[in-house]
């Protein structure tokens, strides 16, 4: 999920993703590559179209299901991205990572609704499954803090403190794929639960 320190892997990449799809345009995977090179770039726009190409040739293919929810969250299209989320669980219940990049749109489309509730149960179903996920606590850090929950918040934080030392709002802003409305509220809880600047 990082984007500090690793702009370099992520231009590789990229280039390795377009130079895949100069060999076989049709390849689903190299089009899902290119997409999670591009969203964790920040240009969501393009990733949704790689996304969906990915789906055009593998219509099944839970993992893009479920990364084609994020940049659809961070747009603004929350319902059309739990739909995504959703049925790349239904195809892929049990695949760690669909699960891991559903439960993240699960809970960026929360956020764009402003039903922060519902992206405390995301949260929470990841961290379940993998405690050690840093941005599945932070996120609960910020949903629980907009919605006025402190000790959830308060122990999320600590959790995220103990998985990032220098864990701030400079460091979530530097390294989050997030952008628009969706992360400027993620950073707002982030701030309501006292994460340092």
């Amino acid at each position: 999920m990082l984007l500090r320190g690793h702009r370099p892997r992520l231009q590789e990449a990229l280039t390795e993703s377009l130079e895949a799809l100069s060999v076989d345009e049709r390849d689903a995977w190299a089009h899902l590559t290119h997409g999670i090179a591009l969203w964790r770039m920040r240009r969501h726009g393009e990733a949704e179209e790689a996304f969906r190409r990915a789906l055009d040739f593998n219509p099944n293919f839970a993992l893009a299901h479920a990364f084609l929810g994020c940049p659809l969250a961070t747009r603004g299209a929350d319902e059309e991205a739990i739909r995504s989320a959703e049925r790349a669980l239904r195809l892929s219940p049990l695949d760690g990572l669909v699960s891991a990049y559903a439960s993240f749109a699960m809970v960026f489309a929360h956020f764009g609704a402003e039903r922060y509730a519902d992206g405390v149960v995301w949260a929470r179903r990841l961290i379940e499954k993998q405690p050690e996920n840093l941005m599945a606590n932070y996120l609960l850090v910020a949903a629980s803090a907009m919605q006025k929950d402190s000790t959830t918040a308060t122990e999320a934080l600590a959790r995220s403190l103990r998985l990032q030392q220098d864990f701030s709002l400079a460091w979530v802003s530097s390294t989050t794929p997030l952008i628009g409305e969706v992360a400027d509220r993620v950073l707002e809880g982030l701030r309501k639960a006292g994460v340092p600047e």
